[in-house]
């Protein structure tokens, strides 16, 4: 059977089309970054007043030096992404979507995000109130806010949202579990239902992002 060669004419309309969507690719990927680091800001400030409120309501049921540990930990955690911010910022790298150093950035913000999810999860470790049924459901209600939220500002790209909801959550139910009681068995049940919950929505919600700013790509 004969093989038909592509002509010239096919062959570069081949190689444009290649490019155009390489184009496409790395300026929906600088526009996902630049969406993750503009609610930076917002994220690290709730990482910061989030545990103060928890710390105070946990004081009479959890160890002063867990508590001072874990918010130390989260303060620390937070400065060093409002650091990446500032750098991300002053780089002048967010006024050229199609840039070639995204990926840098992207990969930089994807490390502080699975940071915090994981400061955030050791509160399961270091903040789980043993004697209290009702700080442990409070602390669960903080945890599921805190996932819940970042799915507005972090599930622009899914990798980002799933590095930090896993490790923010998964503890907690995994905590429950090990405790074995009736209502830690179902609350565990709950959490590890609500992860692939929100990774479902975001998942969506990425797709949606994804096909906005590839048909605003296409308009101009």
């Amino acid at each position: 059977m004969a093989v038909v060669e592509p002509s010239p004419k096919q062959h570069d309309d081949a190689i444009a089309r290649s490019r155009a969507c390489d184009d496409v690719a790395r300026t929906v990927t600088g526009e996902q970054t630049r969406l993750l680091y503009s609610n930076l800001l917002l994220s690290s400030v709730v990482s910061i007043v989030a545990p103060l409120l928890l710390a105070a309501a946990s004081r009479a049921h959890v160890a002063i030096e867990h508590i001072a540990g874990w918010v130390g930990l989260m303060a620390a955690v937070s400065a060093l992404r409002l650091a990446l911010l500032y750098r991300w910022r002053i780089s002048g790298i967010a006024e050229s979507a199609t840039s070639k150093g995204t990926e840098r950035w992207l990969a930089a913000f994807e490390v502080g995000a699975f940071a915090g999810g994981s400061a955030w999860g050791c509160a399961a470790i270091w903040m789980y109130p043993a004697d209290s049924v009702a700080h442990q459901v409070f602390l669960g209600f903080v945890l599921a806010c805190i996932a819940a939220g970042g799915l507005g500002t972090l599930a622009v790209h899914l990798k980002s949202y799933m590095l930090f909801l896993v490790p923010t959550l998964l503890p907690y139910a995994a905590r429950q579990f090990y405790e074995g009681g009736e209502l830690q068995i179902f609350m565990g049940s709950v959490f590890t239902l609500g992860i692939g919950f929100l990774l479902v929505s975001a998942r969506r919600f990425e797709a949606v992002t994804v096909s906005s700013l590839s048909l605003r790509h296409d308009n101009d």
